[in-house]
């Protein structure tokens, strides 16, 4: 795509995974101390095997080495009724062995334009809303030459396990919680039940669940589905891991209807057991606080704590701008930990 101050722009072509990966693990490992780095399989299925696409534009200097990238998953969505996607935004970098001030800068806001110029857009051709949760670094970079915009700081819900069974919290009667090895079909009703209170969501099918979960080469995760009478009426997924600079039992996923508390109860026993198993001392939670969840797991004997995370969203849609607003998302879109690359 040209020559731009000394750096080829343009998307990713098949054969850039080795060098994507030298520049994006050298770059946060000098960020996080905690940082661990990323395979070539987990890569591959983070974008190459993600069943709703990929988003990649690179910068390369004269070598064929990445010095810059900006990068999203895209997420299938139900917002507003439409189907559509949006793009998480994910492991934007610019590396400073490259250079550092207006140089750095540069390098990140020449991959960063084109990139949004192609994917942002309103629907069907484009990405209507691109979020994420940013480093200060990148929210800095991404606020001064995209526009992006905060939408809320970031709580999270936390309980001992020990001290949550220890208040006799109980499951409703008739309700089972099972462990499949993977998501069934059934999943998307379960989905459509739940998304039609909801203004925006991602959606949850077998197809996007089973990715995200069962297929992750490097992580391990623990799927619990809630049935009554055989009828499938909520599912959470349990994980373990660092999450906010601690390592937690963490509720990865929540899919529970309003009107079915039975489910709620169960699935929130079933994760406690699992972490107390473990040995871990918390069991973290993440949602809007404008959300059901939010309260409901409050009344159960969560509490709430703050976090160093921010959520973050540009707007690429001037069809119905109030509707893709930081203000409407801020009431209306529901998401947990696993609509983040933090589990």
């Amino acid at each position: 795509m040209g020559e731009v101050h000394r750096l080829t722009v343009r998307p990713y072509e098949p054969g850039d995974e080795e060098a994507i990966l030298d520049g994006f693990n050298f770059v946060f490992g000098r960020i996080d101390p905690a940082f661990e780095p990323r395979s070539l399989e987990a890569w591959r299925w983070q974008y190459l095997e993600n069943p709703s696409g990929r988003r990649i534009f690179l910068g390369l200097d004269e070598d064929g080495q990445v010095v810059s990238q900006q990068a999203g998953i895209p997420v299938r969505m139900v917002h507003r009724g439409l189907r559509v996607t949006w793009n998480q935004i994910v492991d934007s970098f610019a590396d400073p062995r490259y250079g550092k001030g207006l140089k750095r800068h540069r390098a990140f806001a020449d991959v960063s334009k084109p990139y949004c110029d192609t994917y942002g857009g309103p629907h069907p051709e484009g990405d209507p809303i691109m979020y994420g949760l940013p480093i200060r670094a990148a929210w800095r970079m991404g606020h001064k030459f995209l526009g992006y915009e905060v939408c809320r700081s970031q709580t999270k819900l936390c309980v001992r396990p020990e001290t949550y069974l220890e208040r006799g919290q109980e499951g409703e009667q008739g309700v089972t919680v099972e462990e499949p090895p993977r998501f069934p079909a059934e999943v998307e009703a379960l989905f459509e039940r739940v998304q039609a209170s909801v203004g925006a969501m991602a959606v949850r099918d077998a197809l996007h669940l089973n990715w995200r979960f069962c297929d992750r080469p490097d992580r391990s995760y623990e799927l619990g589905l809630a049935r009554r009478a055989g009828t499938l009426i909520g599912l959470a997924v349990f994980g373990a891991g660092t999450f906010d600079g601690r390592e937690d039992a963490l509720l990865c996923d929540w899919l529970v209807p309003a009107d079915e508390p039975g489910a709620g109860k169960a699935l929130r026993r079933w994760a406690a057991t699992k972490a107390r198993e473990r040995g871990l001392e918390f069991l973290t939670a993440l949602f809007p606080d404008t959300s059901g969840p939010w309260i409901e797991f409050q009344e159960a004997g969560f509490r709430v704590q703050d976090t160093r995370y921010f959520t973050s969203c540009g707007t690429y849609s001037q069809d119905h701008p109030e509707d893709c607003s930081p203000r409407w998302l801020f009431h209306h879109w529901y998401y947990t930990m696993a609509d983040f690359d933090l589990c």
